[in-house]
C-alpha cells in the first residue's frame, strides 16, 4: 500500500541521521522561536510536558531529517489567531507528534484565520498522533506539497475544513476528524488518499473538492 511504502521511507530516513538533541520546558516558551531559528538538518527537538504560552506560532524553515516530539502531555498555546500554531515551509522529512495545539481564543466562524499545523512548499511530512483543536481555518493545511502523511490525529472545532489540502499529495489515514466546518476541503491539483478515518459531526459535506483530484479512497 502506497501510505506504508512513504510512512517506512520517512522514518528511515530520518533515523539515519547524525545529530544534536534539543530538549525544551516550559519555561523556554519566550525563548523558543529564536531556539529553533538555530536548528540543523538532522536535529531532534523533544518538548517535556507542560503548557507553552506563545504570541506567536513556532516557524520551521528550510529543514531535514528533523523530529520534534513530546514527551508527557504537551499544550502549544498561541494568541495570534492568524497565526499558524506550527508552520513549516520548504521542509523535507520532518516529523511532528504527539502535541496538543491550538490557538488561545478561537475564532467562532471562519475569518481566515491561521492554521493549526500549515505545511508550504514542503515534502514527506509526518503529521501523527497529535491533537489539533479549534484554533483556526483547518487542523492542517498543506500548499504545495507533496508526501504529506496525516496520521492518527484527533482534528476538531475548525472553522473551515480538518484538512485543507491546496495543490497537494496528501495521505489522510486512521484519524478522527470531527466537529469541523468540513472534513477534508481540496483546491487546486490534488491528490488525496483518505482511508480509515473516523469522521463524523461535520457542520458540512465530508470532502468538498473545488479543484481537480486523482484518487480517494476510504475503506
Amino acid at each position: 500500500m502506497k501510505f506504508w511504502k512513504i510512512f517506512c521511507a520517512l522514518f528511515l530516513l530520518t533515523g539515519l541521521c547524525q545529530a544534536k538533541t534539543l530538549v525544551f520546558n516550559p519555561s523556554d516558551a519566550y525563548q523558543l522561536q529564536e531556539a529553533l531559528s538555530q536548528l540543523n538538518s538532522g536535529d531532534e527537538v523533544i518538548f517535556e510536558s507542560g503548557k507553552y504560552r506563545l504570541s506567536q506560532g513556532l516557524r520551521i524553515s528550510g529543514l531535514s531529517n528533523v523530529s520534534f516530539r513530546c514527551r508527557g502531555r504537551v499544550e502549544l498555546l498561541v494568541s495570534d489567531l492568524d497565526s499558524a500554531v506550527i508552520a513549516l515551509e520548504q521542509c523535507e522529512r520532518i516529523r511532528l507528534e504527539g502535541f496538543r495545539a491550538r490557538h488561545v481564543t478561537p475564532a467562532k466562524n471562519y475569518q481566515c484565520e491561521g492554521a493549526v499545523v500549515r505545511l508550504s512548499r514542503c515534502r514527506d511530512i509526518l503529521v501523527a498522533g497529535n491533537e489539533l483543536n479549534g484554533c483556526g481555518a483547518a487542523g492542517v493545511y498543506a500548499q504545495d506539497s507533496k508526501g504529506i502523511i496525516v496520521y492518527k490525529n484527533r482534528i476538531f472545532n475548525n472553522t473551515f475544513a480538518g484538512v485543507w489540502v491546496n495543490s497537494s499529495q496528501v495521505t489522510i489515514h486512521k484519524n478522527r476528524i470531527y466537529k469541523n466546518a468540513s472534513a477534508v476541503i481540496t483546491y487546486g491539483d490534488c491528490e488525496i488518499s483518505l482511508t480509515e478515518n473516523r469522521i463524523e459531526d461535520n457542520q458540512g459535506n465530508i470532502f468538498t473538492s473545488t479543484s481537480y483530484f486523482k484518487e480517494v479512497v476510504d475503506h
